[in-house]
């Protein structure tokens, strides 16, 4: 069976939708730059990739705001791009429509705040738990939009969105979806999330002066990654419901690999 991608959606510090983000990419827009979000003078990493001037409110109802975590706003708002992208999938039953959505933090910054008015001996919002759940994007994203097929979330660090996008596969491959929603969100730019990564000396320190060269991965003198937000999602189809249907197609999605190097010291 070939699956392939019809639709795509992003959320980034370099754009938002696929021809801002794509053409910032190839003209070599960095998105790094010193923190904006927080007051971060104390933190030995000051920069980050942060999606500025992101305004739920022209998507989501005051309530729906509240109702969620940052990086939810951010998957809500990608996943919205990539159907629009796609086309509609009103040929689906909404049985077989699912979600496949990675985050590693999921809603820290519902997390911290609420974390921080705790200690202060102050009451936590109502919608606390269920804003921090990372499952809450994908639950989201299926409500929004009456998706009733599997909804699924997977927590992998850094791979978190590269696993999700592979289960999503697996479900079009397995037949127990038509089309799936798929890929990762994250909005972790925050004090405790800088300060606990800085203690495993995890973030690069010597750029603070010069952000837009502090992502170095493999260069000699590379010395931390940078923190960023943002969230991209795929619209995966089965090629010939894909042709049926009269969708653009992207891509095709041939496998993925899913291993783990984890050692023990």
């Amino acid at each position: 069976m070939r699956v392939v991608v019809t639709g795509m959606g992003i959320v980034s510090p370099i754009g938002t939708g696929i021809d801002q983000f794509w053409n910032a990419a190839i003209n070599g827009t960095s998105g790094i730059s010193n923190i904006q979000s927080f007051d971060a003078s104390g933190q030995h990493s000051r920069i980050a990739g942060e999606v500025i001037e992101f305004d739920p409110n022209t998507f989501l109802s005051a309530k729906q705001v509240e109702q969620t975590d940052r990086f939810t706003q951010l998957a809500l708002c990608a996943a919205n791009l990539a159907l629009e992208d796609t086309g509609s999938l009103e040929s689906y039953a909404p049985d077989r429509l699912a979600v496949s959505l990675g985050s590693g933090m999921g809603g820290f910054s519902t997390f911290e705040s609420s974390a921080a008015r705790k200690f202060q001996k102050k009451s936590v919002p109502p919608f606390t738990v269920p804003r921090i759940m990372a499952n809450s994007a994908a639950a989201w994203i299926a409500t929004k939009y009456g998706l009733k097929g599997a909804n699924l979330t997977c927590s992998t660090a850094c791979s978190s969105g590269a696993n999700a996008i592979g289960m999503g596969l697996d479900l079009l491959r397995t037949g127990k979806a038509d089309a799936v929603i798929a890929g990762g969100a994250e909005a972790c730019v925050l004090p405790l999330t800088m300060s606990g990564f800085e203690a495993l000396h995890a973030l690069a320190t010597g750029f603070n002066n010069d952000p837009a060269r502090a992502s170095r991965p493999f260069a000699r003198n590379r010395n931390g990654f940078v923190m960023g937000e943002g969230a991209g999602i795929l619209i995966l189809e089965k090629e010939e419901e894909a042709q049926r249907r009269g969708a653009k197609i992207y891509a095709r999605l041939a496998g993925y690999g899913c291993t783990c190097d984890a050692a023990q010291s």
